[in-house]
């Protein structure tokens, strides 16, 4: 491979379009590609088309190989986010059939209290049992709408990648 081939190799190889480096003199090319810093930036689940591409050209079959790893992936996640879902639902149901027993447990005994005839015990249970039932309720409804209000922001004001540190301000070693 003779220096005019590995030259139009690099050319083909960097980030720089090939429609501007046609207005690049052929004598300064080699000079203003080393100095051109180009900055891109793309956000998706997978790399860059044109990364894709660079991994295709060097190793064919690479494409497939990265589309069926990021399936597998995203297969994965939804699969983990259904146990999320599954396993949230399973604990509310839990949590509601004890509060059900804690309920009728205690009107039980307000019943049997009156039914003895005391009266400021049985009374004492009803209350019990029904404020803490409203404070279930409560507490939950409140917990629920902060965590919709969590995910609606979450989903309005995304995270926002680190900030590079500025080369320009450090001195030279």
């Amino acid at each position: 491979m003779g220096a005019s081939e590995a030259n139009e190799e690099r050319l083909e190889d960097s980030l720089i379009p090939p429609e501007l480096i046609e207005y690049i003199p052929e004598e300064k090319r080699e000079e203003v590609i080393s100095r051109i810093v180009l900055q891109e930036q793309y956000s998706g689940p997978l790399a860059h088309p044109r990364i894709v591409a660079g991994y295709e050209r060097h190793l064919p079959g690479s494409t497939d190989r990265i589309l069926t790893m990021a399936e597998k992936q995203l297969r994965h996640r939804v699969q983990m986010e259904d146990r999320g879902q599954q396993a949230a639902i399973e604990r509310d149901k839990r949590a509601m059939n004890r509060g059900f027993v804690l309920a009728l447990v205690l009107m039980l005994l307000s019943a049997f209290a009156l039914y003895l005839g005391s009266d400021l015990a049985g009374f004492g249970f009803v209350a019990t049992s029904v404020v803490s039932l409203a404070g279930v309720f409560l507490y939950s409804h409140r917990s629920m709408r902060q965590e919709l209000r969590e995910k609606r922001d979450g989903l309005q004001h995304p995270a926002q990648p680190p900030e590079l540190p500025d080369n320009s301000t450090q001195s030279p070693n």
